[in-house]
């Protein structure tokens, strides 16, 4: 499973957002980060927290951000 898959699950389960270590998990190195913000692969939401581009927003966010 290629890493942008792997991460796809994990996002998946939690309404699309991840965490910086949960994709590092995945196989994306620390350094292609910032490119996948960037390119808008992913939204930076806070410190250490992302969301995959091509999932909808959800309602509520906040919530599964604080979980």
């Amino acid at each position: 499973m290629s890493p942008a898959e792997q991460l796809e699950v994990v996002a998946k389960g939690q309404g699309g957002y991840f965490t910086a270590a949960q994709a590092t998990d995945s196989g994306y190195p620390d350094s292609l980060h910032v490119y996948h913000t960037r390119e808008g692969h992913w939204e930076k939401v806070q410190r250490g927290i992302y969301r995959l581009g091509t999932f909808p927003i959800i309602d509520w966010p906040e919530l599964v951000i604080w979980s």
